[in-house]
């Protein structure tokens, strides 16, 4: 099946969602470099990770954990930094968090607060994609949560 890319419009999410939650291991023999931010940040910052999942997986890899962390604290919206973002990415994910992006790479750029935007009408249905699921996951987000 052929991966599908990042698309906006509602039949690009239902692809993407089918897509993701049809197979075991999404990642991909290509890798990315991705810059996370967050648009109402008071103190801008950005984050940078090297991953083999293609730009609309890691998308919703990251919805995936915005949601998971909400399910975490029993909150309807938990935020999570980009600095936690990458610690979660390496720790259970094993993605590489870079401290700056190579030389002549452009990083592909989510807005954490974009990334929520769009997909949390489809909260339910990203939190049932198995592929994403991790051991322990639930009790790292309670306690990195809790320490805030």
């Amino acid at each position: 099946m052929k991966v599908p890319y990042l698309s906006d419009d509602a039949q690009g999410i239902e692809d993407a969602l089918d897509y993701v939650t049809s197979v075991q291991n999404p990642r991909v023999n290509k890798e990315f470099v991705y810059s996370l931010s967050h648009q109402y940040d008071i103190e801008p910052t950005t984050v940078y990770i090297k991953s083999n999942f293609e730009p609309t997986t890691f998308e919703l890899l990251l919805a995936y954990l915005m949601f998971k962390a909400c399910e975490a604290t029993e909150e309807e919206e938990t935020e999570l930094h980009q600095e936690q973002f990458k610690s979660i990415l390496t720790t259970y994910y094993k993605e590489i968090g870079l401290e700056s992006v190579p030389v002549g790479i452009q990083p592909i750029e989510f807005d954490l607060y974009t990334v929520w935007e769009k997909w949390c009408g489809k909260y339910e249905r990203t939190l049932r994609i198995k592929c994403f699921e991790k051991d322990g996951l639930i009790e790292y987000l309670k306690n990195m949560l809790q320490e805030v």
